[in-house]
């Protein structure tokens, strides 16, 4: 999904070219966060002690809606700042968390975060996430795109 910034030109988030490994589905935030090992396996969620800028964080991998994955967010699960980090020149306002999942089905729940759309989805419901309280303009064409 290719967005246009505010200067009319074309911007897409690129799939990334590697995955991060060994991380650990079963830590104990994740079920601290009402998330059932089984869920955070399929959505790829767990702590990762590996090197890098999500070092010691939670780390959820981001997907474009064709399942490609194009970033990891890391969530501080110490209290430090800040609470999420993303990649330089990732643009969570081009894409809806767990889109590549559900699109297709008849209808979707919207929430705002990432544990909110594992929770959804543990529950049985097709669910996506913003990534934030704001709903961009691509985001919102991505809805009917996937769901119309």
């Amino acid at each position: 999904m290719a967005g246009t910034t505010e200067w009319g030109e074309s911007e897409s988030n690129k799939p990334l070219t590697f995955t991060l490994q060994n991380i650990d589905h079963g830590h104990p935030y994740l079920t601290k966060r009402g998330l059932t090992g089984e869920t955070a396996k399929t959505f790829g969620a767990g702590f990762f002690a590996g090197k890098g800028s999500v070092h010691d964080r939670v780390v959820i991998p981001i997907h474009n809606p064709r399942g490609e994955l194009v970033a990891y967010a890391g969530r501080s699960i110490d209290g430090s700042e800040p609470r999420y980090k993303f990649p330089a020149g990732f643009h969570k306002s081009l894409e809806l968390d767990n889109l590549h999942r559900v699109k297709g089905d008849v209808s979707v729940v919207l929430v705002e975060g990432f544990f909110a759309c594992m929770k959804v989805t543990q529950a049985g419901f097709p669910c996506v996430a913003l990534m934030g309280s704001t709903m961009s303009k691509a985001q919102e064409e991505l809805l009917p795109k996937h769901f119309g």
